[in-house]
């Protein structure tokens, strides 16, 4: 939501990751779609590119499907080569990320009788999500990585 941005500006906030730029899916994303890849300036009213304090990093997207690619979801839904072409196809363009939650690196409660869509939504959580983060930081282990904090310092302003 637009009115977010100056929110977040006066929190103190450097940065934001809220734009997917990718095709709906089951009822999510795509409002973002043709919006760029690569990090960028906000406008101060809106996540379109302007002359706005806040950076945007947004979400990476799978080549030409345009589909969510480099989160903790698709990464246990779909795998980590899915994971990994996207990841290389935006470094190619500029500074990405991977995005991920922590209570995906633990293991899901045992509850009886999920939906298809939870149990979609909690697969591979833990153990096999704790490996793959493991393979995927190695095989990226020669990209300069930055953590949260620095991300101020990280990009340079003059590009965005």
């Amino acid at each position: 939501e637009d009115w977010i941005i100056p929110v977040l500006e006066e929190e103190g906030f450097l940065y934001d990751s809220s734009v997917c730029p990718s095709r709906k899916l089951m009822g999510k994303f795509g409002e973002n779609q043709g919006l760029p890849q690569v990090p960028y300036r906000l406008s101060p009213a809106s996540f379109k590119p302007g002359g706005g304090r806040l950076i945007e990093i947004p979400i990476p997207v799978f080549p030409y499907l345009k589909l969510p690619a480099a989160t903790g979801i698709a990464t246990r839904v779909i795998g980590l080569t899915w994971t990994s072409i996207a990841l290389r196809s935006c470094l190619k363009s500029g500074d990405s990320l991977y995005y991920f939650h922590p209570y995906e690196l633990t293991k899901p409660p045992s509850i009886t009788r999920l939906t298809l869509y939870q149990r979609l939504f909690a697969r591979r959580a833990g153990a096999w999500m704790s490996g793959t983060l493991k393979k995927l930081l190695t095989s990226f282990a020669k990209v300069p990585m930055v953590t949260c904090a620095d991300v101020g310092n990280s990009f340079s302003t003059t590009n965005l």
